[in-house]
C-alpha cells in the first residue's frame, strides 16, 4: 500500500550487490532532500538457500541501514523467481554459489506498478530521482 523502491541481491555478493546498496543510499537520501520522508527500500535475495533472516539482519547492521525505512528479505526460490519475473529482473546461479543478475533499482506505487526502472550504477538517475519526487508530490489513490 506504500510507494518503494525495490532491488534485488545477495548477501555474499561482494561486487555489484554492494553498489547496489550505495546506490540505493544515495538515491533515498536524494529524494528525502526534496521534503519527502525517506522511500522505504526492499531489497529481496537470489539466494534462497543461503540468505536466511539472520543473515540479513547481520547484513543491514554491516551496511548501517536504517531497519525503520530498509527491508532485506528472502523468499523460497520459486516466489524469487516469480518476483523477478515480475520485475523483469535476470538472473542465474553460478556454481559455487554467486549469481549473474540485472542490477537494477525500480520505483513502485502504492498500488504495486513500475513507476520507473534505473540500471544507473555509477551515480544518481536523476530522472529516476525526479520520478520518485513526483510520484511523492502526488496524493495517494
Amino acid at each position: 500500500g506504500k510507494p518503494r523502491m525495490v532491488a534485488m541481491f545477495y548477501t555474499s555478493c561482494q561486487y555489484m550487490c554492494p553498489l547496489i546498496v550505495e546506490v540505493l543510499k544515495r538515491t533515498q537520501n536524494a529524494i528525502g532532500d526534496g521534503g519527502h520522508a525517506k522511500l522505504p527500500v526492499l531489497m529481496v535475495s537470489f539466494d534462497a538457500a543461503h540468505d536466511t533472516s539472520e543473515k540479513l539482519k547481520q547484513v543491514l547492521g554491516q551496511r548501517k541501514l536504517d531497519a525503520t525505512t530498509w527491508t532485506l528479505a528472502h523468499t523460497d526460490a520459486a516466489s524469487v523467481r516469480q518476483l523477478a519475473a515480475v520485475l523483469d529482473i535476470q538472473y542465474r546461479a553460478l556454481p559455487g554459489g554467486d549469481f549473474n543478475h540485472t542490477s537494477v533499482l525500480i520505483l513502485l506505487d502504492g498500488q504495486g506498478r513500475i513507476v520507473a526502472r534505473s540500471e544507473k550504477m555509477d551515480g544518481l538517475d536523476a530522472d529516476f530521482v525526479a520520478a520518485a519526487k513526483k510520484m511523492l508530490a502526488q496524493p495517494a489513490n
